[in-house]
């Protein structure tokens, strides 16, 4: 999708500005995510807590910029389609917030089971 919308960019140079800045926007996240599934595939593992963690960072951040593109455009005053899509930008960015802040403490609560097992083991050791 983001060659899709990489290529409509590039060969349409009479796009308006506005357009043009959601292309790059849409370029620009598509090339986002696809870095993380090379990343996530490199590893070769199951989806793994950390890996959880960072796509939630790349969604709130994502929705972010959806989030805000709109409240321009509600701003600017121009566009109809803009309070739709800007209270449909909020609900995603208040469910990608939620599922981060879940993935968040569900990686804390490995990360101290962690230190409890190595503390028995350390303490075994002796």
């Amino acid at each position: 999708m983001s060659i899709i919308v990489a290529s409509l960019w590039v060969t349409e140079p009479a796009l308006p500005l506005r357009t043009q800045i959601a292309f790059a926007a849409l370029t620009g996240i598509g090339l986002g995510w696809t870095a993380f599934s090379l990343w996530v595939l490199r590893t070769r593992r199951v989806m793994l807590a950390r890996h959880r963690q960072v796509a939630g960072r790349l969604a709130v951040a994502f929705s972010s910029v959806f989030a805000l593109g709109c409240l321009v455009l509600v701003c600017a005053g121009d566009a109809r389609a803009a309070r739709p899509a800007l209270a449909m930008s909020l609900g995603l960015l208040a469910i990608a917030t939620v599922i981060w802040r879940r993935v968040e403490t569900a990686h804390a609560k490995l990360l101290a089971r962690r230190a409890q097992l190595e503390q028995e083991l350390n303490g075994r050791a002796e």
